[in-house]
């Protein structure tokens, strides 16, 4: 790239001491035309090398751009595999935490039925974290996790489940808004 620009400007020096020459041996109307084939050529092989220059960025620029992108996506599906991972350790961890409060309700230790940790505070933030769906005892309706409508129920009418079928089996009806894609 550098050599070729090289030359071209030598073949303009070439040119500026070849229209010396002429200028000085003949006529002015040879050496006008000279003059004009001259600068029409060297215009040329400027714009040719231009173009390449151009062309020569562009694709490193693709390049470039490509690997970007692969980067990303390859973050992202790590990223991903690695998000679905905790959460499926997760919902082992609550599927294990509801199991030994089944086994404390079972018991009915000193505390009695107040022992179940899915009774407590923590198991009620538990449930409330990891349902994607809840409905309201009161109008016996069920919501996704963020419809509009459903942030209006009271918090203890709230009932909160992982799935849609938990609500479909107690005879609950669908919000009419978030969930009229099911």
């Amino acid at each position: 790239m550098v050599n070729t620009f090289r030359k071209i400007i030598l073949l303009g020096l070439i040119l500026i001491v070849v229209h010396a020459f002429i200028f000085l041996s003949f006529d002015f109307n040879s050496y006008f035309i000279f003059a004009l084939l001259s600068i029409l050529v060297y215009a040329i092989l400027i714009s040719d090398e231009i173009k390449k220059k151009e062309k020569n960025n562009l694709e490193h620029n693709l390049i470039k751009q490509r690997e970007i992108d692969d980067l990303l996506r390859e973050r992202i599906e790590k990223q991903s595999k690695l998000l679905k991972l905790y959460r499926k350790r997760l919902d082992q961890l609550y599927i294990e935490l509801a199991e030994k409060s089944k086994k404390i309700t079972e018991e009915k230790g000193p505390l009695g039925n107040k022992g179940n940790p899915l009774s407590t505070q923590l198991g009620k933030e538990l449930r409330e974290r990891w349902a994607s769906y809840f409905g309201s005892d009161k109008n016996r309706t069920y919501h996704k996790e963020n419809c509009r409508f459903g942030k209006r129920i009271k918090q203890k009418d709230r009932i909160f489940s992982e799935n849609a079928g938990f609500f479909k089996k107690k005879k609950f009806k669908a919000c009419k808004v978030c969930m009229k894609k099911l």
